[in-house]
């Protein structure tokens, strides 16, 4: 069962003490929904961003951005992953794999 919203507050606020770890106010996933973000750059010069409902804290998606253009080999602002996440749901079973 997912965590109540303010348990899950609780874990994002606790993720933002983590040394480099910054909340971006305003984040989008690639299904084209803003949030916060708990976000983070990469040794490989890549913003790496959490996101989630503002209101819910559900998660949203992630994104990677570009920040350093010579560590990742790519122009600042490029966006190199995003992801959204749609539906979750629980089952009582494994699915079957072929």
């Amino acid at each position: 069962m997912p965590a109540a919203a303010a348990q899950q507050a609780a874990l994002y606020r606790a993720a933002a003490t983590i040394p480099g770890v910054v909340t971006a106010k305003q984040a989008q996933d690639a299904a084209g929904r803003t949030g916060i973000a708990a976000a983070m750059v990469s040794p490989m010069g890549v913003r790496e961003e959490y996101i989630f409902d503002r209101n819910t804290y559900d998660y949203l998606g992630r994104r990677g951005a570009v920040v350093d253009a010579k560590l990742a080999n790519a122009p600042v602002g490029s966006v190199v992953s995003s992801s959204a996440q749609l539906k979750v749901s629980v089952a009582d079973s494994a699915p079957i794999v072929e």
